[in-house]
């Protein structure tokens, strides 16, 4: 598994999970599951992907806990970063 930044947020389908970058990175949004099997390099299933400009939106497919990853893909260093959910 590589390393990551992880967040968890509640959210309302419909909702949008605003992510902003000082650097590229991809972004997903995943459910308890998928981010179970993220954790333990399986197939997973997320919304998201390389994320090349900020601030990027990814919009809720439904209400629950959502796990927000944040992944250099392979590439060291930091990243400064901030989550927002903004409501439907």
């Amino acid at each position: 598994m590589s390393q990551h930044l992880h967040s968890s947020v509640h959210a309302s389908g419909g909702d949008q999970v605003k992510v902003t970058l000082d650097r590229q990175a991809n972004v997903l949004l995943l459910d308890g599951s998928n981010y179970n099997s993220y954790r333990r390099n399986r197939r997973f299933s997320y919304q998201g992907g390389l994320v090349k400009s900020s601030p990027f939106f990814i919009t809720v497919p439904s209400t629950g806990e959502w796990h927000v990853v944040i992944d250099l893909g392979g590439a060291s260093g930091s990243i400064r970063h901030s989550i927002e959910v903004i409501r439907a």
